[in-house]
């Protein structure tokens, strides 16, 4: 992938190969957005066809260290842009009303992303507090990541988690659409499950 002079080459994606979608996030400042970042670049190295799919909306109770994440991730995209597809989210962003099966989907994984955060503890008020954020932040990433997700936008999406933040709303809107996923987790154990 790099030059002898250590600028990045990349050939053009071979014909039969699969168009990857890779789902670059903050995730809680973790290592998650460059691993995705580093596969999306193998994949691409290997002839596939890859899109980077930079989720910049806002997830989580930490504004300050996602703003940072987010910026350093732009950066870095920035310099990608050209050689790849790279699709921002915040681009896409529409105000459209959601149904009542989406509805539904959005509680449930802002019930499931404040058992994460809170890991099990019963704090009834903050309980809820963080659900109601997540829920409002998953809200407005339902609408742009159903744009993407529509049948034959790729072959494959690669997205952290699954669950965690707005990897489930990826998930469920690939899968819906017949796109394959491939998740992957570290868990902090030094193993990455894919």
């Amino acid at each position: 992938i790099l030059s002898e002079r250590g600028r990045l080459t990349l050939d053009a994606p071979l014909p039969g190969k699969p168009h990857f979608g890779v789902v670059v996030t903050p995730w809680i400042g973790s290592a998650v957005p460059w691993f995705s970042l580093a596969v999306g670049m193998l994949l691409a190295g290997e002839g596939s066809r890859v899109t980077f799919l930079f989720d910049d909306l806002p997830f989580g109770d930490n504004a300050v260290r996602f703003r940072f994440v987010r910026r350093c991730i732009r950066y870095v995209l920035g310099a990608l842009a050209g050689r790849h597809d790279v699709i921002q989210l915040s681009a896409l962003q529409t105000g459209a009303p959601l149904d009542p099966a989406a509805r539904s989907s959005v509680q449930r994984l802002a019930r499931l992303n404040a058992v994460w955060q809170l890991r099990g503890e019963i704090m009834v008020d903050g309980r809820q507090r963080f659900t109601d954020i997540c829920a409002e932040q998953l809200s407005q990433t339902w609408g742009p990541i159903a744009q993407l997700m529509r049948p034959g936008a790729f072959d494959v999406l690669f997205v952290p988690g699954g669950v965690f933040g707005s990897s489930g709303v990826w998930t469920e809107l690939a899968r819906g659409a017949g796109i394959r996923v491939a998740t992957y987790d570290s868990g902090g154990y030094e193993t990455v499950m894919l």
